[in-house]
């Protein structure tokens, strides 16, 4: 996987809150979880859908979905909205450009709490 170089707003280069000053404590527990990988997703939009209605499902068969395509797309990282943008491509796969990082405090909300704001 690939992966564009991402800006932070003009902070590159500044060290995190708490990290040097400490003796290098900090800076080497957030070290150890920087290599971690996560489960990355971009999600178009979700439904929810009888079992019935799942097994008649065949080629052709179309599922409408409560979400326009002018609507942003969201980016899940380990099952958490923490972000949504547009969809793009990038030399031919999908991408997103991100338009909206969400505050922690809006990640703990139930998803249908999130789609109301």
């Amino acid at each position: 996987m690939t992966t564009e170089p991402v800006s932070n707003s003009g902070n590159e280069g500044q060290p995190l809150p708490g990290v040097d000053g400490d003796g290098g404590k900090a800076g080497s527990a957030l070290d150890a979880v920087m290599d971690m990988e996560l489960p990355v997703v971009v999600r178009f939009a979700a439904t929810r859908m009888l079992l019935g209605d799942l097994l008649k499902l065949g080629r052709g068969s179309t599922i409408e979905f409560d979400r326009r395509p002018q609507f942003p797309v969201e980016l899940l990282v380990n099952g958490k909205v923490v972000a949504r943008g547009s969809a793009v491509t990038v030399r031919g796969n999908y991408g997103i450009r991100i338009s909206e990082v969400l505050a922690a405090s809006e990640r703990s909300l139930p998803e249908m709490e999130q789609r109301k704001r």
